[in-house]
């Protein structure tokens, strides 16, 4: 990198130091751990995460079958097609 193009990423820098937001970022994310970590403590608070991780991986399993059933639908459909249009050919 040539010493004008590092003059001009300094400018667009706008003053923003990579290495302070990372650090920011780090103490951030200590911070949610921690928080995380005290409300998990509680078993109350896990009981109701439990719960909303269950309502979730069943509805998880609730929408794959719906999709399953929507992509057996328009396979169908495109073989069905398929073979009208195959049948309109051979008639010709």
């Amino acid at each position: 990198m040539t010493n004008t193009d590092q003059k001009k990423q300094a400018e667009n820098n706008n003053g923003f130091n990579t290495v302070a937001a990372a650090v920011a970022g780090a103490v951030v994310g200590a911070g949610i751990a921690v928080a995380g970590a005290i409300a998990m403590s509680d078993e109350k608070n896990q009981a109701k995460v439990k719960g909303a991780i269950k309502n979730v991986k069943e509805k998880a399993i609730e929408t794959k079958v719906e999709i399953g059933e929507k992509i057996a639908e328009g396979v169908s459909k495109v073989e069905d097609a398929a073979t009208a249009a195959k049948e309109s050919l051979a008639s010709k």
